[in-house]
């Protein structure tokens, strides 16, 4: 599991990171997430209008329900998301001290430089994501894209890809391999990306994403589905 004590953050097994929504937190039942090691919150899925202090109230609910750690994450429509918020940063600024890990795209370099600043002070983990529902940029551009995770300040750099071929497979697997020693997580999109969210937790990547009441990307398996499945192939 994650030692919080203390940063840099210490991964021993790869972890499960289980997708929910506001309804989610106060409807399910904590024996609902017993194959979940990390709650990631999506703020950009709830039901409910989202202010600074309703997030915090629901990552200390979340927390108090289920005794797991919380990864947040506002992601907005253009980076996948369903919602667009124009307080992004203070909505973040809220959540941090509640939660262990916080989730923004690579992309959004603005808004990034302020949310590593906030997760500093809150000594809470940054995960710069990047994520392509397209396709699986060619090498170069993956080492580009970590690198900038790396110079902006993430703990953590997160891509998700969408491979359009065997060969775009064996790229994100190399990838993995390149980089696992340096905090990373590595998922391949839709059906023929599914493999990946099994096996290159056992090459590396820190976390994959199970779906609790719904999928949320494309190819996503259930977290009862990977913990079986870790169980099974003796990964954890």
């Amino acid at each position: 599991m994650l030692n919080f004590a203390q940063r840099p953050f210490r991964f021993t097994v790869p972890l499960i990171a289980g997708v929910l929504n506001d309804e989610d937190v106060r409807r399910l039942e904590p024996a609902a997430l017993e194959a979940v090691d990390l709650v990631e919150l999506r703020i950009d899925l709830c039901v409910s209008a989202m202010d600074e202090q309703s997030v915090a109230a629901l990552a200390l609910e979340a927390r108090a329900r289920f005794g797991k750690p919380i990864l947040a994450t506002i992601r907005h429509t253009s980076e996948g998301g369903q919602r667009d918020f124009g307080n992004r940063i203070s909505l973040y600024a809220a959540l941090a001290p509640h939660v262990e890990m916080i989730d923004i795209e690579i992309t959004a370099a603005g808004e990034f430089r302020k949310v590593r600043d906030i997760c500093n002070a809150a000594k809470t983990a940054l995960i710069g994501s990047y994520h392509n529902f397209l396709l699986t940029p060619d090498d170069d551009a993956l080492e580009v894209i970590h690198s900038t995770g790396r110079s902006l300040g993430a703990d953590i750099v997160k891509l998700a890809l969408m491979p359009q071929n065997r060969e775009d497979i064996f790229r994100i697997v190399a990838f993995t391999m390149r980089h696992r020693t340096e905090k990373i997580i590595t998922i391949g999109m839709g059906q023929l990306g599914a493999s990946t969210r099994l096996f290159t937790p056992l090459l590396g990547s820190l976390i994959t994403y199970g779906a609790v009441t719904r999928t949320t990307a494309p190819g996503q398996l259930s977290a009862e589905e990977l913990s079986g499945l870790f169980q099974r192939l003796s990964i954890r």
